[in-house]
């Protein structure tokens, strides 16, 4: 009586559906810019704001603004190589 019982599960594997079931594997990818891309540069160190002339202030003033400029074009440039890879993969997917 126990063979019987211990028997029947596999009578209703070998009856089961004979699809193939594919199985895929998906390989992730890093997308690193290089580390020349970052450049976003400082100022070390402010003039003493005691002594300060307008002249000094105008000066820093340009100073930072030229660093921002450098440091937004560098993180726009980021952003592009970051979506041209995204699209390359996306591509390599279809």
């Amino acid at each position: 009586m126990k063979k019987i019982i211990l028997s029947f599960p596999f009578l209703l594997v070998a009856c089961g559906d004979p699809d193939v079931q594919l199985v895929t594997k998906e390989k992730l990818i890093p997308v690193v810019p290089d580390d020349s891309m970052y450049v976003c540069p400082t100022v070390r160190s402010f003039p003493e704001t005691k002594t300060l002339t307008d002249i000094q202030v105008a000066r820093l003033i340009a100073q930072l603004h030229s660093n921002n400029m450098t440091c937004k074009n560098s993180m726009e440039a980021i952003k592009k190589y970051v979506s041209q890879a995204k699209e390359r993969l996306e591509r390599r997917k279809n």
